[in-house]
């Protein structure tokens, strides 16, 4: 399933509690660690949109981390 879409229509309709999340498109990761790091607290886990629910999960302890996780 996709995650970005169920995230979305989840908080439209205020079904259930999400956590902060962000969407990243690919190659934004320069733009999208200075983005986060003033809205996200660190640890930050990054899942890919379209795998299961705990396919290529990455937890990010340090900013510095967050491109090698987005790739």
């Amino acid at each position: 399933f996709n995650k970005g879409f169920t995230n979305a229509v989840v908080r439209a309709r205020d079904l259930a509690k999400t956590a902060p999340s962000v969407l990243v498109s690919r190659g934004a990761a320069g733009e999208t660690k200075d983005a986060l790091a003033g809205s996200l607290r660190l640890p930050v886990f990054v899942k890919p949109c379209e795998s299961g629910s705990s396919l290529g999960v990455s937890k990010v302890k340090e900013w510095t981390a967050l491109e090698a996780a987005l790739d």
